[in-house]
């Protein structure tokens, strides 16, 4: 009888070890599977965001190319109004705006290079105390004023007026890019 106790303490004990291995090795199994988890999913993270990132990239550079193609063309018409007599009268109604901060004041209107035939017509509408010179920094035309006796400058060029308009078209054009 003795012995039928020993094989049924020795069977229980058994048992009990099996068990204990069994869910040693389903808490080993889990924890494994939990940690490869979540390599799995740091690693999907990552390539996503790395996906984003170019395409964001892409999206920015299709949007540049856009904006730069639009104000190019934008730029072309403004070279070709310069180019037909109503360009004279733009001149003349840029500098009687541009007078009424240099009332009696000696002033220095500067135009482009092609602009100073326009000399004249430019010097009537400012007044006498002007001196018209030529500015290779103006690209598109227009004209630019500083006041000699005074830290006033004025610029209304077709550049500065263009830019102004390049600042506000990423805004109203609807050209966006939306994370994904």
């Amino acid at each position: 009888m003795r012995r039928k106790e020993i094989d049924a303490e020795i069977s229980a004990v058994r048992s009990a070890e099996q068990e204990k291995a069994e869910k040693e090795a389903s808490e080993r199994s889990e924890a494994y599977i939990k940690i490869e988890s979540a390599k799995v999913y740091s690693q999907a993270n990552s390539a996503q965001s790395a996906l984003e990132t170019e395409l964001r990239n892409e999206l920015t550079a299709a949007r540049s190319d856009i904006t730069d193609k639009v104000f190019e063309a934008v730029a072309d018409k403004i070279r070709a109004f310069t180019k037909t007599p109503e360009y004279a009268g733009f001149l003349k109604k840029s500098a009687a705006r541009i007078s009424a901060y240099f009332i009696g004041k000696s002033t220095t209107v500067s135009v482009r290079s092609a602009d100073m035939q326009y000399k004249d017509i430019i010097i009537s509408a400012m007044g006498s105390n002007c001196r018209v010179a030529a500015d290779d920094t103006i690209l598109l035309g227009g004209c630019k004023a500083k006041g000699e006796d005074s830290s006033i400058s004025i610029d209304d060029t077709l550049d500065s007026r263009l830019n102004e308009q390049k600042l506000g078209f990423y805004e109203s054009s609807g050209l966006s890019v939306l994370a994904i």
